[in-house]
This record gives C-alpha cells, sequence and structure tokens, in this order.
C-alpha cells in the first residue's frame, strides 16, 4: 500500500554581503507511524529516517508533532554562497547536485537532478509513501534576469518552485541574478535583507558615539567650573 504523507517547505532568503539564510519544514503524516517497518513514535520515526536516508543533521534541528503530521523545522545561516552551495543539506537531500558560478556581477543558482526524493517513494521500496509536494522559495533584494520557476511574487522579488511526486527527475532550479543592480527602490523592502549584524554594529556606533559626546560635555563642564 502506497500512503501519502511526506511534504517540505523550503526558503532561501539571499541578503547583503553574500550571505544566505535558509530554513523550513520537513514533515510526514502521522498515518505513516509504524509502517513499513517504520516505528511507531514520531521521534523514533525521525532518527531511523534521518539515519537510513543520510540526514544525520535533522537531527539537530527542531521537531514537532501536531497530531496530523510530525517533523522538523530547521534554520541555518551561511556566510557566502560558495559556503552554502557546498554544506546546504536541504537541498542536496532533494537534488543530485547543488551549484553556484559567480562571474562579472552575474550570479548563478542552479540545481539538478530531482530523483533524490523520487528514488525514496517507489511503490517497491521499504518507505511507503508519496510526496505529497515540496515547495521551494527564493527571495531576494537583487534583479533576476533568468528563472525557470513556477510562480513569482512581484511585490517581495519572491521565485517559488513547486515539486510532488509526479514531478521529472530531471526537473531542477534554475535562477541567475545581478549582485550589482536592485530589485527594487524601496527601503521598507530592502531593509529585510541587511543582516542582523549590521544593525548591531550600527546600534553599538551609536552607543559610543552618545557615550563619547556625554563624556566630552561633561569635561568641558569640569573644566568651566
Amino acid at each position: 500500500l502506497l500512503l501519502t504523507g511526506c511534504k517540505a517547505k523550503y526558503n532561501l532568503q539571499i541578503n547583503f554581503g553574500g550571505n544566505f539564510i535558509e530554513s523550513g519544514t520537513v514533515s510526514f503524516n502521522s498515518t505513516l507511524k509504524g509502517k513499513g517497518g517504520y516505528p511507531s513514535t514520531s521521534s523514533d520515526f525521525l532518527k531511523q529516517v534521518a539515519t537510513k536516508y543520510g540526514f544525520t543533521w535533522i537531527n539537530k534541528k527542531v521537531s514537532f508533532d501536531d497530531g496530523n503530521y510530525f517533523g522538523y523545522n530547521f534554520y541555518q545561516r551561511y556566510p557566502s554562497a560558495n559556503s552554502f552551495a557546498n554544506r546546504s543539506p536541504a537541498l542536496k537531500a532533494i537534488f543530485n547536485t547543488v551549484t553556484i558560478s559567480e562571474k562579472d556581477h552575474y550570479v548563478k543558482l542552479e540545481t539538478v537532478g530531482y530523483n533524490n526524493i523520487s528514488t525514496y517513494h517507489k511503490p517497491t521500496g521499504d518507505f511507503p509513501t508519496t510526496v505529497e509536494g515540496i515547495e521551494i522559495n527564493v527571495q531576494l533584494p537583487y534583479k533576476v534576469v533568468k528563472h525557470n520557476a513556477t510562480s513569482v511574487d512581484a511585490n517581495t522579488n519572491t521565485y517559488t518552485w513547486r515539486f510532488d511526486g509526479n514531478t521529472p527527475i530531471n526537473k531542477g532550479i534554475d535562477l541567475e541574478y545581478r549582485d550589482n543592480e536592485l530589485y527594487t527602490y524601496n527601503p521598507a523592502y530592502l531593509f529585510q535583507f541587511v543582516s542582523p549584524y549590521v544593525y548591531i554594529a550600527a546600534i553599538l556606533i551609536i552607543v559610543i558615539i552618545v557615550v563619547a559626546g556625554s563624556l566630552r560635555a561633561k569635561a568641558k563642564f569640569r573644566n568651566r567650573i
């Protein structure tokens, strides 16, 4: 019996300065517990899946079980495009390869081979479930010059790809953008792509200036006395 029950949502935010933030959720239908030789408890089920398919990284993430679905929420920050491409375990769990190339301010994100997921969900396999759907969202502050996304949100410059059990195994992500050309000049939109460390540094600088100014004013006042 082939059951329905695996889905995922993956979000990638490309920020100013070249750092990447990925987050998302991997969910399994609760009806899968105890099926196909897998444990009946969510924690043991997830550990066995992680071990069997090489997703040991996911054991370090936050787990949940709401009664209908159980799984993991994950979050990871990468300092550069190359670091993301080489280390991202989430995208590599879906695609055979993940590459990022940079040349003359053109940055290209490509994935090849959706069959990483499709091979886990064959009727003859020991994991009796189909992929309900995988949604991949990429949001960035730069102008995109090429893409093969399923849909685009023009208000937030978000590109979305949707995959399921019927998606061809050669389907992948193709996104190219210019890292020196902004998509919009709306400040309210662009602020979200600034690293929080920049805000922290700015606050520290302001505090230092205020403290230094206060000490200087006190020193002048004492000198007058």
